[in-house]
């Protein structure tokens, strides 16, 4: 063994001896705080203990004052003993610390983590690191945890309890492994203090014995943190955090104080990723470049950001976790706004924008001929939309509206602003049943106009009041290929003024040279690229997108950060509210028999089947079983129709026809009908399994009813549903009001589950949370004063910055540029 190997050993052995004597004397001297007693421990270590103590004395043989004396004289001269050892260490210290500063100075937070003093491929190889998305030092560093396990809190074995994660300091005792099955292990060791002793257990896979038990000799003093449990009768560790107590260690790295948890996947545990990340923080952390000007960290007392990687890893307190998360929170939202908001700033200064002439009296006029009065929130964002297509800048609006808000006719009156000054508009809608329904709402909100020519694809009419005809087409994937043909030749031609469709109009083949406004439906279910081409079928038009879906204002900050917001927070006048009841699977039959009744009353009503995630087939199929039992069991005097996603669209069409038409009364559906069909005599909707939902699906589903002047009715029906779907049934029966419910809902599932698609452009923070609002706000506040002084980051104090702003931007819009 080499020298500073053997004086290590040595010095170990010395420590552990310490311990068990300091336990002795809180023990009165009575022997028990080893197996075996203190001469057991003495003469197994006799060699290493005699060389630093000289002749040791039969311990078993002393009185209790002799006892006394003795451990006293003894404890003394291990004291000495580490004071020498101390300052040995003190010295090679100081030579380590000049070593590290010459690592620091030539190794890159760019750099690969192997170039980390001390990091090996036997810590965590490529593969591992690249499961985890860590290509280089800077990514390690910002390998946040998930939480913190709070292990400050140190227990004797006797005051254990079963069940809760506790920590305790114990001596090991003994230690075995056994073979339970090919290729299982299982490993027991018992420790304990003065007050008593416990079990731990692991277990390990592999062919080979497992070498953990090499970890637990006795004697060793181990700090063991983890969940206990009950077994015969007796608490027990099962598979607990541990770690060995060194004296001479800064810290114990997976057992003391405030202990990070990662996101780890399969083969990869906490104890080697903190370790990992833990020589990575001690090396790198102070060589991190902090980008945020002084008067900004000063204005909101931010710690600095070497110490807020430190702490949102290893921190001495919550306090001290709170304050790193939001100094790293703050980063993230502020580069996102600075990103954004120079976008936005970048959009409206665009040179080419479309020199309009808004006839505001061709557009009131045609106002006037609606059968209905418009909501104040309707008028406002009109005028908002008519204020940016006036402005010398190029439109980039979001209209959000509640289910039934009216956001349809506001989109027609912008499309006809632009159609009265002789450009082509389009509107694109994600499924080909909603492209379907606008086409023929378009057609009825344009039916006072005089029908010229109506053919299936396209329609001919003259409003009164304008010299012109206006032709409107649709155009979607399900289309005869001679139809789609006429379409695309008469758009290229610009003989068709508004078209509707689905990802159909951004085919190659597809031309729209003049179109002046360019409307996205439902504009989260596509892509950021998608809405590009569409945008780039002509020369830099205005664009409007429109949501059904109520967007949170956090979201409204950070993905939609870039656009302008108008929102319609009023339904048109006549329509009520709809009465929501949640009721268990019991109270099915109550639900159906009032069902019938609305029914009797000249009514109609949706029934929709569990949503099934795993297959489509296995939703049919349950649809099809709730239709044939409501025909033959339940309402065998009704006509009961049945819609499902895996009927051909031309089904679908003839269903739907027949429920307008109130050929059927009560429809048998899957989630199919989330949006898109408008039956204003509907009044009731079972959601069957609602349970299964989440809470914005529900509410875009409810709003299937009450779009007519009756009274209507949600009724949600669970099954045992856990306590989180019955907290969410339980917030949509008590609120019709999509923008509280998105809040909620946000909360509740997480952004990337409410948007639906990774094609958002939600940003991928590490830190942030799109629920941290406050600090989300301040972020906003704080790049759009920074912008206001330097618009482009040119001055020197901004370069760093400038760097950040610079590759963010790349990565959040490069499917745009």
């Amino acid at each position: 063994m080499a020298m500073c190997e053997q004086g290590t050993f040595q010095s170990t052995k010395l420590n552990t001896f310490k311990n068990i004597l300091e336990q002795e004397l809180d023990s009165g001297f009575d022997d028990s705080v080893v197996i075996g007693g203190v001469d057991a421990f003495i003469d197994r270590w006799k060699i290493e203990l005699s060389s630093g103590l000289g002749e040791l004395p039969c311990y078993s043989k002393l009185s209790k004052p002799k006892r006394k004396l003795w451990i006293s004289s003894i404890l003394k001269k291990i004291s000495e003993a580490n004071v020498g050892q101390h300052l040995n260490k003190t010295n090679s210290k100081s030579l380590n610390n000049k070593a590290n500063k010459i690592q620091k100075k030539s190794t890159k937070l760019t750099d690969s983590v192997y170039q980390i003093e001390g990091m090996t491929r036997r810590n965590i190889s490529e593969s591992e690191l690249a499961k985890l998305n860590i290509n280089n030092i800077n990514d390690l560093l910002y390998f946040v945890p998930n939480r913190h396990n709070d292990f400050g809190d140190i227990r004797k074995v006797s005051d254990l309890q079963d069940g809760q994660d506790q920590t305790i300091m114990a001596n090991v005792w003994e230690g075995s492994v056994k073979k339970i099955r090919p290729r299982l292990w299982s490993i027991k060791v018992i420790v304990g203090d003065d007050s008593g002793n416990v079990s731990c257990n692991w277990f390990r896979h592999g062919y080979k014995k497992p070498y953990l038990l090499s970890a637990f000799k006795p004697g060793t003093k181990l700090v063991i943190s983890g969940k206990t449990s009950l077994f015969a009768g007796r608490i027990t560790f099962q598979s607990p955090e541990y770690e060995l107590v060194n004296e001479s260690a800064d810290s114990l790295v997976h057992t003391s104080g405030l202990v990070p948890v990662y996101p780890i996947t399969e083969g990869i545990t906490q104890r080697r990723i903190r370790t990992v990340v833990k020589k990575a923080v001690d090396s790198m952390a102070d060589e991190v470049n902090d980008h945020l000007p002084n008067h900004l960290k000063k204005e909101l007392k931010f710690m600095n950001l070497s110490s807020a990687i430190k702490n949102i890893h290893y921190p001495d307190s919550i306090l001290q976790y709170n304050e790193a998360r939001r100094r790293l929170a703050f980063d993230e939202f502020f580069v996102l706004q600075l990103a954004v908001l120079m976008r936005k700033l970048s959009l409206k200064t665009e040179n080419h924008f479309l020199d309009l002439n808004i006839d505001l009296n061709k557009i009131n006029g045609f106002i006037d001929l609606l059968p209905f009065k418009l909501t104040d929130s309707q008028n406002l964002v009109i005028e908002e939309i008519l204020h940016d297509l006036n402005s010398q800048v190029v439109m980039n609006r979001l209209l959000q509206g509640d289910v039934g808000s009216g956001k349809t006719v506001v989109a027609l009156v912008a499309m006809l602003a632009l159609v009265f000054d002789g450009y082509q508009v389009a509107l694109m809608a994600p499924t080909e049943i909603l492209a379907q329904q606008h086409y023929a709402t378009l057609s009825r909100l344009l039916s006072s106009g005089h029908i010229i020519e109506r053919e299936e694809n396209y329609i001919v009419l003259k409003l009164p009041d304008f010299d012109k005809t206006i032709t409107m087409g649709i155009l979607i994937g399900s289309m005869k290929q001679s139809a789609k043909k006429i379409i695309v030749e008469k758009l290229n031609q610009k003989e068709i003024n508004i078209i509707v469709g689905t990802h159909a109009l951004i085919q190659d083949d597809v031309n729209i040279p003049n179109m002046g406004l360019a409307v996205v439906d439902e504009q989260h279910r596509f892509g950021v690229e998608q809405r590009s081409i569409l945008r780039k079928k002509s020369d830099n038009p205005h664009m409007l997108a429109m949501s059904a879906t109520p967007i949170p204002r956090s979201l409204n900050l950070t993905v939609y950060g870039d656009l302008d917001i108008s929102i319609l927070n009023e339904l048109p006048q006549g329509r009520k509210e709809i009465k929501t009841r949640f009721i268990n699977d019991e109270d099915r039959f109550k639900a159906y028999e009032f069902t019938r009744q609305q029914v009797e009353k000249g009514r109609q009503a949706f029934v929709l089947c569990p949503l099934i995630e795993e297959s489509e087939v296995l939703q049919t199929k349950a649809a099809t079983e709730e239709y044939e039992k409501l025909v033959s069991d339940i309402y065998p005097e009704f006509n009961v129709g049945l819609l499902h996603g895996r009927m051909k669209l031309i089904e679908k069409d003839e269903v739907m026809i027949q429920f307008q038409n109130h050929d059927i009364d009560i429809l048998v559906c899957t989630p199919v009908i989330e949006v898109g069909i408008d039956i204003p005599n509907a009044s009731v909707m079972i959601i069957d399994g609602a349970d299964r939902f989440g809470l914005a699906q529900l509410h875009q589903i409810r709003g299937r009813v009450g779009r007519g002047q009756f009274q209507s009715y949600c009724i949600l029906i669970a099954d045992a549903p856990s306590e989180n779907a019955q907290f969410r049934l339980k917030l949509l029966e008590g609120s019709n009001d999509g923008f509280e419910l998105a809040e909620e809902d946000l909360k509740l599932r997480g952004p990337g589950d409410y948007l639906g698609t990774r094609q958002s452009g939600l940003p991928n923070f590490k830190v942030a949370q799109i629920s941290d609002f406050e600090i989300l706000h301040q972020a906003r506040e704080a790049a759009s004063k920074l912008l206001i002084r330097d618009p482009k980051l040119q001055h020197k104090d901004n370069f760093d910055l400038s760097k950040l702003v610079i590759g963010y931007e790349e990565r959040l819009y490069s499917d745009i540029n």
